[in-house]
């Protein structure tokens, strides 16, 4: 453990369990009732999969494929800043492989969910708050979806802590990072369509900043019909 994870652990002991220990008694008040959402919620966020998901519909069309293209680059630069970065460095333990023996068994009681080796920060809250503060700029005028984003985000990070996989610190630290990441996508989204811009005259360019699936999909089945 590092000096900084240390200090995560100490200063932060009283603001950590009492969450996770809120959880806890969420978890057996409701009889396990809540444990299946929280896991499903957990999965669709592994790995940034439904910002992806979302961007590659936002792709399809040229109104929305710099949400896209951001989406994808905040959550590609949030993982690589939170997983390869951050979570190497400080190399905080899980919560459940701490001195506190009573996290362990509060994991285990909600089905001990494997996960990596360290904690800091939340990898899952991270590229949630990535990709969806990355929309949340770039659709400025939407103001709908900064509340949608931000819901979705906690949800996320309060998954992590009902299945006791993180600290609640650990997701406050992803919230700051997956952030710092998304303002980082918006300016190379920015860069890289301002330069695709400038090279419109080449075809390949002018078909990232223009194609459009509806009248692609269109042709097709205007060809398919005049073959018959």
């Amino acid at each position: 453990m590092t000096a900084f994870a240390h200090w995560l652990n100490t200063a932060f002991a009283d603001f950590d369990y009492g969450i996770l220990e809120f959880y806890h008694r969420l978890a057996e008040k409701a009889g396990g009732f809540f444990t299946p959402f929280m896991s499903v919620v957990s999965l669709i966020s592994d790995l940034g999969f439904l910002c992806f998901a979302v961007a590659f519909v936002l792709l399809l069309f040229p109104k929305t494929r710099k949400v896209g293209f951001c989406m994808i680059a905040a959550v590609g630069i949030g993982a690589i800043l939170n997983n390869v970065i951050l979570k190497e460095w400080i190399a905080r333990p899980r919560p459940f492989q701490s001195e506190v023996a009573i996290f362990r068994v509060w994991w285990e009681s909600v089905g001990a969910p494997h996960v990596g080796e360290f904690a800091f920060p939340s990898g899952h809250t991270a590229a949630a708050v990535s990709g969806m503060a990355a929309m949340g700029l770039m659709l400025q005028k939407k103001y709908i979806w900064i509340p949608v984003g931000l819901a979705y985000s906690i949800l996320v990070g309060a998954s992590r802590n009902y299945l006791m996989v993180h600290y609640p610190t650990d997701v406050m630290g992803a919230f700051l990072s997956g952030f710092v990441g998304a303002l980082a996508a918006v300016g190379l989204t920015v860069l890289c369509f301002r330069f695709a811009q400038q090279k419109r005259d080449k075809a390949f360019f002018r078909f990232l900043l223009n194609a459009d699936i509806r009248s692609l999909w269109s042709k097709k089945r205007n060809q398919t019909t005049s073959e018959q």
